[in-house]
């Protein structure tokens, strides 16, 4: 089946800087990319009537702008009727089994940063494969393929996914790869309770070394890859501490929240902070499949495999 990663498209600055990184991720992993408008057709409005006409007619428009805009040459253009943008979107990557989504973010802020205004955000919750948003003015960017890419992990067997998902793309695009396990407990900081200022001194020490095994272990299961790949284990609170590192990177990979529906986008805590305060693209992919008895995911990658129907 040929990988599919889908670009929002609405003629918006925003959407320019999506189809910018859906380029990127396309050209990066030998996927097919489509550009698709999503037009809202009332529900009294019969197909191919005078009105749906006009709106067919806007979103004929709409994608020529996203023809003239492309730099790898013309994407295959899709017009949707949907409900809502994020309704169209989800139903044209379920009937396409897309790899990703790809959006941009809110321009109510500065430029450079992943904002989730009301529609981003709206389209994150519960899209059926990996979601993609670009931050503000990466359309202005040089069209380089990502040499730092980041990924968040907290032990979880969703976090496997992510930190699967990350390693592909890192090799496909030879970058290295940043493995980063935050650990919420602080240093100096006395937290009253069964501990002292010294045995939680040591109590931070243990579970700093704790972190680091598994996340060492973690990237051990992947097997060899001819790629950089370094674990960093990091104090602090993971939505700040991964905020401030991801300045440094080119891509941020997380994984989906621990509950809810298999093959779908959630967002936690962490992913709510950072697609409002991110320094670069973030990547979130859906909860994976996981072996009964085990915490390994299944071996298919939700972001270079598509999703399933």
């Amino acid at each position: 089946m040929d990988r599919t990663i889908i670009v929002g498209y609405d003629g918006s600055d925003r959407s320019r800087d999506a189809l910018a990184l859906g380029e990127l991720l396309a050209r990066t992993t030998g996927a097919r990319l489509l550009a698709a408008y999503v037009y809202l057709r009332p529900a009294a409005v019969e197909e191919g009537a005078e009105l749906e006409r006009l709106l067919v007619e806007e979103a004929e428009r709409t994608l020529a702008d996203a023809a003239a805009h492309a730099r790898d040459g013309a994407p295959e253009l899709v017009q949707v009727a949907g409900r809502s943008p994020a309704e169209g979107l989800y139903r044209l990557a379920e009937e396409r089994a897309a790899a990703t989504i790809v959006i941009g973010s809110s321009h109510h802020r500065a430029v450079g940063r992943v904002v989730a205004g009301s529609v981003p955000e709206r389209l994150l919750h519960g899209a059926p494969c990996a979601v993609a948003i670009a931050p503000a003015g990466y359309a202005e960017r040089p069209a380089t393929p990502p040499r730092e890419i980041g990924v968040g992990f907290d032990g979880s067997s969703e976090a496997q996914v992510a930190l699967a998902a990350a390693a592909d793309l890192a090799v496909a695009c030879g970058a290295r790869l940043h493995a980063i396990t935050v650990v919420r407990a602080q240093p100096g900081l006395y937290v009253p309770g069964p501990f002292g200022a010294a045995q939680y001194a040591s109590y931070v020490k243990a579970v700093r070394a704790q972190e680091s095994r598994t996340l060492r272990a973690a990237v051990d299961r992947l097997g060899r890859l001819e790629i950089e790949v370094t674990t960093e284990t990091l104090d602090g609170l993971p939505p700040q501490v991964l905020e401030e590192r991801s300045s440094e990177l080119d891509l941020l990979v997380l994984g989906s929240r621990s509950y809810g529906p298999l093959r779908r986008v959630l967002l936690g805590s962490v992913s709510i902070h950072l697609v409002r305060t991110a320094a670069c693209p973030l990547l979130i992919v859906p909860r994976g499949a996981v072996k009964h008895g085990t915490d390994a995911p299944s071996s298919s990658n939700p972001v270079l495999e598509g999703s399933s129907r």
